[in-house]
């Protein structure tokens, strides 16, 4: 799908820009040109912002959990090695 008409900038750029470390609009349309003429784009580059911004954080939130499971279960088998050598 094309994002920004004027500059014939795609969703898929647009997505690239923001996972290369744009994450403003200005900072888009500096990185691919979306945005940089009529403007009538800047909401579709912000939704696209805003969707990276909930994976971005669910995709931390699910590598926590995963942490906080490898973190309890080592400690489960520290507790349980102890009472083998005890």
């Amino acid at each position: 799908m094309i994002v920004c008409l004027c500059n014939g900038v795609s969703e898929s750029r647009v997505q690239a820009a923001i996972h290369e470390g744009a994450s403003t609009r200005q900072q888009v349309t500096k990185s691919c040109h979306a945005g940089g003429d009529c403007g009538a784009c800047h909401g579709s580059i912000r939704e696209l912002l805003a969707e990276a911004r909930v994976t971005e954080r669910r995709d931390l939130s699910r590598g926590a959990r995963t942490q906080q499971r490898k973190d309890r279960d080592s400690g489960l088998l520290d507790i349980h090695l102890r009472g083998a050598s005890a």
